[in-house]
């Protein structure tokens, strides 16, 4: 049973007596209270509380409820920092009802897990829990307490029909839910840990907990439940894991959970369908490491003969070493493929999916880009995966195609559309097994609109000129160039030596045919039969 019958307050009025009550020197919360309704919010009963018995009894109004609001509060990653330290608050919203249970005093306790019944709440696979950043919190949860929950990050993975409005939760609750609420900064950087919370940070931390729940409530009534896909798999936690948490304060379970997500191939699985927006059209995009659901993605492509083409590598700390590849982006029309070759050259260096080694070689698809010519020299080199038709928009291109302010001023010219350039997206680092909701925006925008380059050019300005292709001998070349030798494919090492001693062979026979040429060119001239003798020679 809670302890206390409850304190009602206002958003303006100041509480006393919110606060803590001591045991064995360890300072524990206790407070149920109402927030008054105001800016659009109605009454919201909230339980704040570090005991166990308190939290699982107020949970228990939730039983058949499936959809919840999920979020958490740690306190900010302070400049040269190892790693981000432990949350301090968990808040769970449904209804009009809120808890904020307080793990500062539970962890003091010695306490190294959620408890048992709060564990069994968030574990079951009836419930789903929503949020905005989710993703990260849910991997804490993952690591720290190996409490594994079905999260939907709305900042991410969600409804297609919503856009992700400026001010984050604030904004986003103005636009769908008409509640006006005003953003707190200051509350917003706190540092969760210090103690006792006011009454003005606990109906924060209230109001907020509460939009999260309302946003998902809304979107599920009005555009359908949340689509399975979203959730984030136990593997995506895990590998996540060392970027929010330090090591040091993950479960024992947790630590072995990680090595096997970070051996195995697991499939990022992210299927987002991206609205039309700035002159573009829909956009669906898959992000995954599997190779076979990449192949059946790429199934609807067997008629396509123009493809975008682009791939991301990891940045390297001087001009001596060789970057690996981390992304491999494909697009035609309406649908853009981005494909994680991390978990393959993880598992064998050199390593490339053979589906997509073929469908990149099959000579009757013609792939554009801008700085394929590099992309493609790469791949020739590291992977023995030859491009053979690519056109890069870069080098050799249709003449009236003028290069200035990339790809999403080409487009913005040509094709009439309004996209912003997203340089920062577009440079991140894709190593990290995992894109959030933005930085794939900006891959699926730029890949569309480098196909959609191609189709414009080839309808208005004529087909392909096929000395625009670079050869396997120019590739392979150029990746000399590119790649340090010690990081080239056996394969690929022995297929340039074969090209460098055929090519030697043709220039020789060159030099052949033109000595031959002009002795024939000099014995008429001269009014005499060709001689035997070369130049430089003497004949017998």
């Amino acid at each position: 049973m809670v302890r206390h019958p409850g304190i009602v307050f206002g958003l303006a009025c100041v509480c006393t007596g919110l606060g803590f009550r001591s045991i064995s020197n360890v300072e524990v919360a206790d407070r149920l209270f109402v927030l008054r309704a105001h800016s659009g919010l109605p009454d919201l009963e909230v339980l704040y509380t570090s005991y166990a018995e308190d939290a699982c009894d107020f949970v228990t109004r939730w039983k058949s409820v499936s959809q919840l609001g999920l979020d958490m509060e740690q306190a900010h990653r302070q400049q040269g920092a190892l790693a981000p330290s432990v949350p301090s608050l968990l808040q769970i919203s449904a209804g009009d009802s809120v808890l904020i249970f307080d793990l500062a005093p539970w962890r003091e306790a010695g306490s190294k897990s959620l408890p048992e019944c709060l564990v069994s709440f968030l574990v079951s696979e009836g419930r789903t829990f929503f949020g905005m950043g989710l993703f990260k919190n849910a991997a804490i949860l993952a690591c720290e307490f190996d409490c594994v929950v079905q999260a939907v990050d709305m900042g991410i993975r969600a409804w297609p029909e919503v856009m992700l409005a400026e001010g984050g939760l604030i904004g986003m609750s103005e636009e769908y839910l008409g509640i006006t609420l005003k953003p707190n900064d200051a509350l917003a950087k706190s540092d969760w840990t210090s103690r006792p919370l006011s009454p003005t940070s606990l109906g924060y931390l209230a109001e907020r907990s509460h939009l999260t729940w309302a946003l998902a409530n809304h979107f599920i009534k009005r555009y359908g439940p949340a689509d399975k896909r979203w959730i984030r798999t136990e593997e995506e936690l895990y590998r996540v894991g060392p970027k929010v948490l330090d090591p040091s304060a993950w479960a024992p379970h947790a630590r072995s959970a990680f090595k096997v997500a970070t051996v195995e191939d697991a499939s990022v699985g992210s299927l987002v369908n991206f609205p039309a927006h700035d002159g573009l059209p829909p956009l669906e995009v898959l992000h995954t490491s599997d190779e076979t659901e990449a192949t059946e993605f790429m199934r609807a492509w067997e008629r396509s003969e123009t493809f975008g083409f682009d791939m991301k590598w990891d940045r390297v700390p001087d001009a001596h070493t060789t970057s690996r590849a981390a992304l491999l982006l494909l697009s035609a029309a309406r649908r853009v493929l981005i494909f994680d070759l991390v978990p393959s050259w993880k598992k064998a260096p050199g390593c490339f999916p053979a589906s997509l080694a073929s469908f990149l070689a099959n000579d009757t698809r013609t792939f554009f880009g801008m700085g394929l010519d590099v992309n493609a020299a790469k791949l020739a080199c590291i992977y023995d995966c030859l491009l053979v038709r690519g056109v890069d928009y870069n080098r050799r291109c249709w003449p009236e195609l003028e290069l200035g302010g990339g790809i999403v001023g080409l487009a913005n010219k040509w094709l009439g559309t309004e996209v912003l350039q997203k340089k920062k997206a577009m440079r991140s680092n894709f190593h990290a097994g995992w894109l959030s909701r933005k930085q794939m925006e900006a891959l699926a925008e730029h890949m569309y609109l480098v196909w959609a380059l191609a189709e414009y050019f080839l309808e208005n300005h004529g087909d392909v000129d096929r000395s625009w292709y670079m050869s396997e001998s120019e590739l392979r070349r150029y990746g000399m160039k590119l790649v340090d030798p010690r990081a080239w494919s056996p394969q690929a090492w022995r297929a340039f030596k074969a090209l460098e001693e055929e090519g030697d062979q043709q220039v020789e026979e060159v030099k052949h045919q033109a000595q031959r040429r002009l002795q024939r060119h000099s014995s008429m001239r001269l009014g005499r039969a060709p001689s035997k003798r070369g130049l430089g020679g003497r004949g017998r």
